[in-house]
């Protein structure tokens, strides 16, 4: 009654536990469906021709598909990079960390060592596109050379006598 009286637009709430008939003024359907499906926590969609009332998560996955991106970083480690990007997935996202390869000394005559695999660290994520965007621009700012520092050392002999008088040979420097 308060809606008709006032031509307001009333929704309640999921908890309530009486019956409840709206009235809707100057509402498109789109509107009317959000409103009387989202405290319900389900969604619509509309495909041209039907309107089909589902879970939220189920509209998600329809009109979100998950994508996939493959991230090799270069100077970061795969387990480190997934620590990081674990913070970004949706709900419905996922993080395959490939194993890292070995790295092995010699034993014996036969092994050489080295990495067993000849693969890079590999870390795939799968999640909506806009999420894996974030992460690809994350990852861009991450995995960057580390600074080094060139150190050159020029290492001078220095020869004592018995009188403890010593002398540097500059000749030899250079």
């Amino acid at each position: 009654a308060l809606s008709v009286s006032q031509k307001v637009n009333i929704v309640a709430g999921v908890d309530t536990a009486q019956p409840v008939t709206v009235n809707f003024y100057h509402a498109t359907l789109d509107q009317a469906l959000d409103w009387i499906l989202t405290p319900l926590g389900l969604a619509w969609y509309f495909d041209g021709e039907v309107y089909q009332v589902m879970t939220a998560s189920d509209r998600d996955a329809l009109t979100r598909p998950l994508k996939h991106h493959v991230f090799r970083p270069d100077y970061m480690s795969a387990t480190e990079l997934e620590k990081f990007l674990t913070q970004f997935l949706s709900p419905r996202g996922r993080i395959v960390l490939g194993e890292a390869p070995d790295r092995s000394t010699p034993t014996g005559g036969d092994d050489a060592g080295g990495l067993s695999s000849t693969q890079p660290e590999t870390l795939i994520v799968i999640d909506e596109q806009a999420r894996i965007d974030l992460m690809a621009a994350t990852v861009a700012d991450l995995d960057k050379r580390p600074k080094q520092v060139l150190v050159e050392a020029t290492i001078l002999e220095v020869t004592l006598d018995e009188t403890n008088s010593f002398a540097v040979d500059i000749k030899a420097v250079f």
